[in-house]
């Protein structure tokens, strides 16, 4: 990827979603985390168990599937200019 910032799924993640789909019910994103990455652009890791740096974990504001791809899902958090720098 040569995107600045981007998402994956963690072992873990893959693994409740592979669980979920299996037994037909719905996976529940409820929360989403940010971090800072202690001032470094970060890559992530699927083997990954915490972000670096965690600097906040909120409600997820909006949830959705993708109209223009339907494999891909969208959070969406605001984050209040008052939290962070």
């Amino acid at each position: 990827m040569n995107q600045t910032y981007y998402t994956i799924l963690t072992q873990k993640g893959a693994a409740l979603l592979d669980n979920a789909t299996s037994q037909g019910v719905p996976l529940k994103i409820t929360q989403m985390a940010v971090g800072d990455g202690n001032g470094n652009i970060t890559k992530p890791d699927a083997t990954q168990t915490e972000l670096v740096h965690e600097v906040r974990r909120a409600a997820i504001d909006k949830l959705f599937v993708d109209n223009e791809n339907p494999c891909q899902i969208i959070a969406e958090q605001v984050i209040p200019e008052t939290d962070g720098g």
